[in-house]
């Protein structure tokens, strides 16, 4: 679908809601985001809002379309518009995280950010914590001279081979050549 189809779609579904629930134009915060799967078809979150602990939590229309998705959907598509003036809002990274975790695939997912502009959903992923996993870390670094590792028994010094366990085989005993 076109950037502009795409857009007009989210408006217009947004103009449904709006004229089945008035109230809600109210509302200045109020987000619709609409993500278009490799099947073409259009799965639509609108922000949320939830109590916790006495405080309102919103929930992010993203994370209610990307948990709307079919079984194995991948999201082609997606767009993010402010209800009160429709206007496009790029998703913040902790939204997109939200749809790269739900598939990792959907990072092909042509994202607008813009009236005019797409770009794929991996490039708007912050870094992870995992890709700075290594930092510092050197293979070149080796132990200091003169300090020796434990050899491969070294781990049962000072026990006892018990002959009446039922397990003892006498060929693996103490007396059995030991191979590192």
């Amino acid at each position: 679908m076109e950037l502009e189809a795409l857009i007009s779609k989210a408006i217009e579904y947004e103009l449904v809601i709006q004229d089945a629930r008035p109230q809600l134009s109210a509302v200045s915060d109020i987000q619709l985001c609409l993500i278009v799967t490799s099947d073409d078809e259009i799965i639509t979150g609108l922000t949320c809002l939830t109590v916790k602990d006495d405080k309102i939590d919103t929930i992010s229309p993203v994370w209610i379309a990307v948990k709307s998705l079919p079984p194995r959907a991948i999201a082609k598509q997606m767009v993010k518009i402010q209800c009160i003036d429709d206007s496009v809002v790029q998703p913040t990274e902790e939204e997109i995280a939200v749809l790269l975790a739900e598939r990792p695939s959907n990072g092909a997912c042509e994202v607008i950010i813009s009236q005019t502009e797409s770009v794929a959903a991996s490039s708007l992923r912050g870094d992870t914590p995992a890709s700075d996993f290594l930092s510092g870390f050197d293979d070149a670094v080796s132990a200091p001279a003169g300090t020796a590792s434990a050899a491969a028994g070294d781990f049962s010094a000072g026990f006892e081979v018990d002959e009446n366990n039922p397990f003892f085989d006498a060929s693996n005993g103490p007396t059995a050549e030991v191979k590192t």
